[in-house]
């Protein structure tokens, strides 16, 4: 079985079997495929549905409307989350995803160095996804 939010029809309201959410940077997008693989319906790995790295202001309202059987939240070390990010060019708009826009990386942050070096707190807000997720 294959994303589906690659086929043409759009996923039903109420028909998720497992959520699968994360900070980015966990192998969460391996997960969902070896979900799907077992014919298990998913968010979309590709997150055209905005689901796969759900920030907290969000979470519950589309939690309640998918109604997911079951909900894995995926973490990581936070530092190889951020390795992963940067490698990727992935850190502009993670950060935007996972905090609703409200950070944004200082322009001189080009490397996971640059962030510990240029920034004094957790700018990805991943502690307080973690801490909202697991309670």
């Amino acid at each position: 079985m294959s994303c589906w939010c690659n086929n043409t029809r759009s996923i039903k309201v109420n028909s998720i079997d497992v959520l699968v959410v994360s900070i980015g940077g966990s192998n969460s997008t391996r997960l969902i495929k070896t979900l799907n693989g077992f014919n298990l319906k998913t968010n979309c790995m590709h997150d055209t549905d905005h689901l796969k790295h759900l920030n907290y202001n969000y979470s519950k309202s589309l939690v309640d409307l998918y109604e997911p059987k079951k909900n894995i939240y995926v973490y990581n070390d936070c530092i190889n989350s951020l390795y992963s990010l940067f490698r990727r060019n992935f850190q502009w708009p993670q950060i935007k995803k996972l905090t609703n826009n409200k950070n944004q990386l200082p322009d001189k942050v080009k490397t996971v160095a640059d962030y510990v070096k240029y920034t004094e707190k957790d700018l990805f807000e991943f502690v307080k996804l973690f801490k909202f997720y697991v309670h």
